[in-house]
């Protein structure tokens, strides 16, 4: 605006210029460049001035003219309003060009995906993590069937009843255990016949102790299913500890190196439970949060403090390792001592009957077994067997447990 404001004004003194001085009305050569009224009056500098003086008569002097007009104008002018004092110099603004603003890439998405993945994958991992705490993965577990080898998966469809089975060789060259269980599924077969368990371990420090063990399972499981379920369930257990242990005196029969194997087992007909034991391993009772062992541990230690209490003899110090030696076991000449009860126990909804080698309860205290209650029968037994194996004693007998979950009524 200012560079057009001064070109006006310099070409409207050129035209007056150029007009006669005596006449003040006459027209100039060219049409006059109007002005804003509102801008003050300007007059053109002295150099301007005496630059628009002479006169223009021909064209390039006209040209010459706007040439030094137009230099006169690029340089600084000092403007002064025809009733004030000049003022300073005002230069020319310089105009400088801005490029436009590159366009801006669009924010990267990958930043946010790698969030949401880590994000689920910590939601993944607290899932699991709960799953795990609230139902413990279900390790495999087995029964031996009446091939006494072959095995099945123990997931029970009878509401009745539930079995889980579990067995660890620990330190052992060989697997000195046995178990056996009958067919539990049919809730109809429960309530008739029952069904049967059993663990035998061969005894220790023995030759060939795990052919006296399978032996013992083996007729045991052949002879409970043929068996009359009418007849008195007590009877009936007593019947098949006797057979069983006839089968490994017959075995034992011409042999230089006798063998022997403890047994526990129980019969469930119903709500009624009948049980047997010969040897050391045990049998417990799990009920409303506690544990009861049923049977009485055939060893030295425990034979003699009964009869110490009884006055049968006095009272001595006896070194543990003689205290845990067997008096009873199956394939001994005149056994006599078989601990088994003659009444039924009636079972309650929640019950359990825990059956297990020494190699068992000699490593878990009785806080870890309560534990290991809190899950499934199957899962229970994975569990103890695991805590077993936690334990990493230097010899670290064979375990094996068996869990007969009671699922039915209270009266059957």
């Amino acid at each position: 605006m200012l560079i057009s404001t001064l070109l006006a004004a310099t070409l409207a003194t050129t035209a007056s210029a150029t007009a006669d001085p005596a006449s003040p009305q006459a027209t100039p050569t060219s049409a006059p460049t109007a002005v804003p009224t509102a801008a003050p009056a300007l007059t053109a500098t002295p150099a301007a001035q005496a630059t628009a003086a002479t006169p223009v008569s021909t064209a390039s002097q006209t040209d010459e003219q706007f040439q030094q007009i137009i230099v006169i104008t690029a340089e600084p002018v000092v403007l002064m309003p025809t009733d004030s004092a000049p003022t300073a110099a005002v230069p020319t603004a310089a105009v400088t060009a801005v490029p436009p603003p590159l366009p801006q890439p669009a924010p990267s998405p990958l930043p946010w995906i790698a969030l949401g993945m880590v994000i689920a994958g910590v939601l993944l991992a607290a899932a699991l993590l709960w799953r795990r705490l609230k139902n413990p993965p279900r390790p495999a577990s087995h029964v031996i069937d009446e091939e006494l080898g072959a095995t099945e998966p123990l997931l029970s469809e009878a509401p009745a009843l539930q079995v889980g089975t579990a067995q660890h060789i620990g330190t052992r060259e060989e697997q000195e255990d046995a178990l056996c269980c009958s067919e539990y599924r049919n809730p109809e077969l429960l309530a008739t016949k029952g069904v049967f368990a059993a663990v035998a371990d061969g005894v220790g420090g023995m030759s060939d102790g795990q052919l006296a063990s399978t032996t013992a399972a083996r007729g045991l499981l052949s002879r409970f299913t043929q068996q009359d379920a009418a007849e008195d369930g007590a009877q009936r257990v007593l019947k098949l500890v006797a057979a069983a242990h006839q089968d490994v005196l017959e075995m034992n029969a011409g042999r230089a190196q006798p063998c022997g194997s403890t047994l526990v087992c129980a019969l469930i007909v119903g709500n009624r439970l009948h049980f047997a034991s010969v040897g050391d391993s045990r049998i417990l009772l799990y009920r409303a949060g506690g544990l009861l062992q049923l049977n009485r541990e055939h060893v030295l230690g425990a034979e003699m403090d009964v009869q110490i209490g009884l006055g049968q003899r006095p009272a001595e110090e006896i070194p543990e390792r003689r205290r845990k030696a067997i008096t009873a076991f199956l394939g001994k000449e005149g056994l006599r001592q078989i601990d088994r009860n003659v009444n039924p126990l009636r079972l309650l909804p929640g019950d359990r009957v825990l059956l297990m080698s020494d190699g068992v309860y000699g490593t878990l205290s009785e806080q870890e077994i309560l534990t290991a209650q809190r899950w499934e029968p199957a899962d229970a037994a994975a569990e103890m067997v695991r805590r077993v194996e936690a334990h990493k004693r230097t010899h670290q007998d064979n375990a094996t447990v068996v869990i007969l979950g009671y699922n039915g009524g209270e009266e059957s």
